[in-house]
C-alpha cells in the first residue's frame, strides 16, 4: 500500500470540473488537497469503508471501480463509484461509522486524507466547504428518492399480495387478516356489529363448460366489478376462491345488509358479461348467504364464515339466485 502524496496529475485538466469535490476550484486549491493525502492501493475485493468499523478518512476514487451495499456484502450493489468519485465524507463529518460496505471491485488506487487535515481544508479553502455541503445535499436528496421509491415498492407488493390478480379485488389473505381485525375490535367494544355476505355464482361449472375457462374469467371480472361498482363506501369486496366471494358490511345488521344483498343480486342479473372484444356472454345469477357477528357461534373468523356459508348453501337448495340468513 503506497504512501505518496497524491497529484492533480492524476486527473485530466477536463476532469478536475467534473468531480464534485473539486467543483470551482482552482487547479492550486485542487492540488493542494491532493497532497494533504496519502495515495493507497487497494486490491479487488478489499473492502474499504464497513458499518462495522469506524471511519476517519475521506477517499477520493483516483482509479478503479467500488461498489457500494448495504446491510452486507452479500447484498446486490446500490451504486457504483468510478473514477473521481468521493467516499467516506459523511462518517468523518458526523464522526460516526459509515452507512454502507464499499469494496473495490478491481485493483484501485485512492487518495486518503485524515479527519484532522480535512478540517483544516475546509476552513482554508472555502469553495471546498461548499462542496461538501453541495455533495451532503445530493446525497440526502438521493436517499430520500430511494426510501421514498423504496416505500413505493413496499406499498406496491403489499397490495399485490393482499389482491385477487384476476378480478382485482381483495383476495382471502386480506379477508382472513379484516375479519380477524373487525372481530378483534368489536371484542374490545370498538366496533360492530360485522355482517358478512358469502356468494357464488349459480351453475358456474355449466357456464365453464359451455364458454370456456375464458369465457368463466370474463364472468367472474363482472361479477367482481358490479359488487365494487354498488356496494356502500365502507363496504368491502373480496374473493374467496373460485367462483365464491364475500362482501363484509361493517357496523350494518342484518336488516340492512338484506338490502344491499338484494340490491346486489339485482345488479348482477343485470350486468353486461362480455369478452375482451367485446363478444356478449351469458348473464349470471348468484346466490347469497348472510351471518352476523356477536353471536357465540359468530366471534370467530371460522364461525362467522361457517354461518354465512350455511346460509349460501339454504340460499342454492331453494332454488338460487337468491339470499338466505
Amino acid at each position: 500500500m503506497g504512501t505518496t502524496s497524491g497529484d492533480i496529475r492524476h486527473f485530466a485538466a477536463n476532469e478536475i470540473e467534473k468531480i464534485d469535490i473539486f467543483h470551482g476550484l482552482t487547479p492550486e486549491k485542487v492540488q493542494e488537497i491532493l497532497e494533504c493525502g496519502a495515495i493507497r492501493d487497494i486490491k479487488a475485493g478489499e473492502v474499504l469503508l464497513s458499518p462495522r468499523i469506524a471511519n476517519n478518512h475521506w477517499y477520493v476514487v483516483l482509479s478503479g471501480e467500488f461498489s457500494v451495499h448495504i446491510e452486507s456484502l452479500d447484498t446486490p450493489s446500490i451504486r457504483t463509484l468510478p473514477r473521481g468519485s468521493s467516499m467516506g465524507e459523511i462518517s468523518v463529518i458526523d464522526a460516526m461509522r459509515p452507512s454502507a460496505f464499499v469494496r473495490a471491485l478491481g485493483p484501485c488506487q485512492v487518495v486518503a486524507l485524515d479527519r484532522d487535515k480535512i478540517w483544516t481544508l475546509v476552513e482554508s479553502i472555502n469553495g471546498l466547504s461548499v462542496n461538501l455541503l453541495r455533495m451532503l445535499a445530493q446525497w440526502l436528496r438521493s436517499n430520500t428518492d430511494r426510501i421514498a421509491q423504496a416505500r413505493q415498492e413496499v406499498i406496491q407488493l403489499h397490495n399485490e399480495v393482499r389482491v385477487d390478480g384476476l378480478t382485482g379485488v381483495f383476495n382471502r389473505r386480506w379477508l382472513n387478516e379484516a375479519l380477524d381485525q373487525f372481530l378483534e375490535n368489536e371484542a374490545r367494544g370498538e366496533g360492530g356489529p360485522l355482517t358478512l355476505i358469502m356468494l357464488d355464482v349459480d351453475h358456474f361449472k355449466k357456464y365453464n363448460d359451455s364458454q370456456g375457462h375464458h369465457g368463466g374469467d370474463c364472468a367472474l371480472i363482472t361479477l367482481a366489478r358490479t359488487l365494487s361498482k354498488h356496494v356502500r363506501p365502507q363496504d368491502y369486496v373480496a374473493r374467496y376462491g373460485g367462483e365464491e366471494f364475500t362482501v363484509l358490511l361493517p357496523q350494518t345488521s342484518l336488516e340492512g345488509a338484506r338490502i344491499v344483498a338484494e340490491r346486489l343480486l339485482r345488479m348482477i342479473r343485470e350486468a353486461v358479461v362480455q369478452q375482451s372484444d367485446g363478444t356478449p356472454l351469458p348473464s349470471i345469477t348468484a346466490s347469497m348467504g348472510m351471518a352476523q357477528s356477536g353471536e357465540e357461534h359468530t366471534r370467530t373468523r371460522e364461525g362467522l364464515i361457517q354461518a354465512a356459508d350455511a346460509q349460501l348453501y339454504q340460499a342454492k337448495s331453494s332454488g338460487r339466485n337468491r339470499v338466505c340468513g
